[in-house]
């Protein structure tokens, strides 16, 4: 009922703004489907009172409509190359869209290097916006590095010109990303404590702790295994080798494979080539973003060590043996 009630709010809204995208109709005036459920999420926070609402930009930064909210923090994590037909073909320039979202006075918190770093920083300093660096402000070493996660010890960083330092935090998402996207979290949470909120180490230590994000590396028990992974850039998917470099080197996959259209799937199945002992493509039927069946494996047999038979079957695909 609650979500009813917010609709029934913003449907004349959307009526008032349709008439006037027919009245111009030279002009794309109407509302999308993520920008109306952006207004929905907003109304809610509104109603709810709360103290403090996390808001994730949609697809890069400078012109995504969560870019109307007034923020108190911004943090942007690492940058590779994603939406490329968007944003544009190099990091500097997805760096640089990603960018509009830092507001003038408004610290900032960011996990990036090279190029876009610069990029991101540049963009910050003109904006009067203070940087925390959160891979290079921040200290810690690793205690201890599993499939499930990691162990920080003595991670110190400066909150109201003071030391603050944690002698252990468990990290509960597995990858080293992970540990980078935590510390993000920190230069978040020392910006907020210096702004006044309470914010008790407790509360700290179980969130980084208990946090789990299913579909990123989500490992499923039972026979067999499964791996779970939404990656979808080259970047993300060289996370993933990674990680089964890392904590199981000593098994042999299969990879179960099926993408959309926009994303580069070429570059991301010459990572994952030679990962596996067998790679199966499919696609997700009644979407019609899915790359079909015919052509992933088209972009995959240019690999040296793919062999094997295109089988079109309404559920599974193309295995393709090693």
């Amino acid at each position: 009922m609650e979500f009813v009630k917010l609709v029934n709010q913003l449907v004349p809204v959307v009526q008032a703004m349709d008439v006037e995208a027919n009245v111009q109709p030279d002009q794309d005036l109407k509302p999308t489907f993520f920008e109306s459920t952006t207004v929905l999420a907003f109304l809610w926070f509104q109603q709810q009172q709360v103290d403090i609402a996390v808001i994730e930009v949609g697809l890069g930064g400078r012109l995504d409509s969560t870019n109307i909210c007034h923020s108190i923090v911004t943090a942007i994590t690492s940058i590779s190359l994603d939406h490329t037909s968007l944003l544009g073909n190099t990091v500097e320039l997805i760096a640089a869209e990603k960018a509009g979202i830092i507001k003038p006075n408004v610290p900032l918190v960011h996990g990036c290097t090279a190029g876009p770093q610069a990029e991101i920083e540049s963009r910050a300093q003109q904006a009067d916006a203070h940087i925390t660096r959160a891979m290079q402000d921040i200290e810690y070493s690793i205690a201890a590095q599993s499939a499930q996660g990691a162990t920080l010890r003595d991670v110190s960083m400066i909150i109201d010109q003071t030391t603050k330092i944690w002698p252990a935090l468990e990290i509960g998402l597995p990858g080293q990303h992970q540990i980078n996207n935590a510390l993000v979290v920190l230069g978040i949470v020392g910006y907020l404590i210096e702004q006044g909120f309470e914010i008790d180490d407790q509360a700290i230590i179980e969130g980084l702790a208990d946090t789990n994000c299913p579909g990123r590396l989500e490992y499923i028990t039972g026979q067999p295994a499964i791996l779970l992974d939404v990656a979808h850039n080259p970047d993300s998917i060289t996370k993933l080798t990674e990680y089964l470099q890392q904590h199981f080197a000593d098994q042999q996959w299969h990879l179960v494979f099926s993408c959309s259209q926009d994303k580069q799937v070429a570059d991301m199945l010459s990572i994952l080539i030679d990962k596996f002992k067998s790679i199966t493509l499919t696609q997700f039927h009644n979407n019609p973003r899915a790359v079909d069946c015919a052509a992933l494996l088209e972009l995959a047999q240019p690999a040296p060590a793919i062999r094997g038979r295109y089988k079109p079957n309404p559920i599974l695909s193309a295995p393709l043996p090693t």
